[in-house]
């Protein structure tokens, strides 16, 4: 008797990881240029393989694309912060610096908390212009 417990139990423990996995693949996709994507305490981070200059002018053009109102831009030599705000009033900081030549660190952070789709939308939509740029130097 308890070997059939024992087989009815392994096969739903089985059938509830088949299912979970495919809830685990059904995830929104990276952005195609950026690499080590990662979400923690609120803030978005990826890396990009391209210029401070270009990696500016796609923000700005994404966030102006997205009808984002502009606050703040601080650009430096090797770090351009930026902060945004929706028609809502939700705070938007973006930040990019420059780790080595051509290597972009960028995070975003989306309100007081932070919004993991929301971040990954705006990444997405600055990945498209640096793609945009890129085929325009062309």
């Amino acid at each position: 008797m308890t070997t059939i417990w024992r087989r009815i139990c392994l096969g739903l423990f089985c059938t509830g990881m088949l299912f979970s996995s495919g809830c685990i693949s059904n995830r929104p996709q990276p952005a195609s240029g950026a690499s080590n994507e990662r979400y923690w305490l609120g803030t978005y981070s990826a890396y990009f393989n391209t210029s401070l200059f270009q990696m500016d002018k796609a923000i700005r053009a994404a966030c102006k694309r997205a009808k984002l109102i502009e606050i703040q831009r601080i650009n430096k030599a090797s770090r351009c912060l930026y902060l945004y705000k929706d028609i809502d009033g939700v705070k938007i900081d973006i930040e990019a610096v420059e780790k080595s030549i051509d290597n972009i660190k960028i995070t975003i952070h989306i309100g007081q908390t932070g919004c993991k789709i929301s971040s990954q939308q705006l990444l997405l939509a600055i990945d498209e212009e640096l793609r945009i740029l890129a085929s325009n130097q062309l």
